[in-house]
């Protein structure tokens, strides 16, 4: 079994929520592109502010959200 990288992680709360890139934006202030870029893998280390921005949006421990063992079903 494959380690779920952080952009896939993000993605599947995203896509769960039924949000689009354009919401996450206006409703966190991070760049619809820098959210893209994260879930597909071509940015790979996020700032703690952004994952803290990104945790407090979804409603999910930082400590949860970064373990190997997290899953967004």
């Amino acid at each position: 079994m494959s380690k779920i990288t952080f952009g896939e992680k993000i993605k599947k709360l995203r896509i769960k929520n039924g949000f689009t890139l354009k919401k996450v934006e206006n409703d966190t202030n991070l760049s619809a592109s820098y959210i893209n870029r994260l879930e597909i893998g071509e940015r790979t280390n996020p700032s703690f502010a952004t994952v803290k921005t990104l945790c407090e949006y979804y409603n999910i421990s930082p400590i949860v959200f970064m373990s190997d063992d997290f899953s967004a079903k």
